[in-house]
């Protein structure tokens, strides 16, 4: 069992704001919104940012 937590957050999460619009991982920008398991087990903070338009 890992010890690091790995802390899960949203930012402009509502009804109307159901797109992600970027995600972070400890601060750096995730190109293709993907992360490995080996990133989760580390710990750490996954942000994602969220809007009401879909990204093109």
């Amino acid at each position: 069992m890992n010890e690091n937590p790995f802390v899960v957050n949203t930012v402009n999460q509502s009804k109307k704001n159901v797109y992600v619009d970027k995600v972070e991982l400890n601060g750096k920008v995730l190109a293709n919104f993907t992360i490995r398991h080996s990133e989760i087990m580390n710990g750490g903070e996954i942000t994602f940012y969220m809007s009401d338009t879909p990204k093109k």
